[in-house]
């Protein structure tokens, strides 16, 4: 009898054909999240503090009534927020995609992302004042009127706040997400 030579050996044990047929036919790269961590840890944020916010003109928390979040341009951001929904049964806000200043509907938050620098200022002056928590995620975001700029230090994402445009709007954050942002601009 023949013994089986050190390929064959590799290709047919029964243990290498399992991870063999793993490889070949089952996609690993979905078995991961398809939202890379800034984004996981971007929604994750938003979620916490969302918790801390309280929209003066309905005196009611984002807790007791159902939120709209609205994606203006392209962001990892919505995909972000869907995994975090699927895998948190109290977070069940009706995430949209936004690409028009002129058919902006009621929403809670709004987050501007990164694609939409050139016109972030036009779509926070479209909120007119209204009480939307204005997110974004770009250097000079908090100056153009935004509330709340998640950027990335020293490869950690972090958080500044524009007290002055939420106190404009009526939305209140709690002093424990004052305390936990990385600059508070009053």
């Amino acid at each position: 009898m023949k013994t089986p030579s050190f390929l064959q050996r590799l290709f047919f044990s029964p243990l290498l054909l399992v991870f063999w047929c793993a490889i070949f036919f089952v996609n690993p790269v979905k078995a991961f999240s398809e939202v890379s961590l800034e984004y996981q840890v971007k929604a994750v944020y938003l979620y916490k503090l969302l918790k801390f916010t309280n929209w003066e003109e309905t005196n009611t928390s984002t807790e007791e009534r159902f939120l709209t979040i609205g994606i203006f341009g392209d962001s990892p951001l919505i995909e972000g927020l869907s995994e975090l929904k699927a895998k948190n049964p109290d977070f069940n806000p009706k995430i949209i995609r936004l690409d028009s200043v002129e058919k902006l509907p009621t929403l809670n938050v709004l987050f501007i992302s990164e694609s939409e620098n050139f016109n972030q200022k036009k779509i926070i002056d479209a909120l007119g004042g209204k009480p939307v928590l204005i997110c974004g995620e770009e250097e000079n975001f908090l100056e153009n009127g935004g509330m709340i700029n998640f950027l990335l230090q020293d490869g950690k994402v972090r958080f500044d706040i524009n007290l002055r445009e939420l106190k404009i709007s009526g939305i209140k954050l709690s002093s424990r997400a004052l305390r936990a942002a990385n600059r508070v601009i009053k």
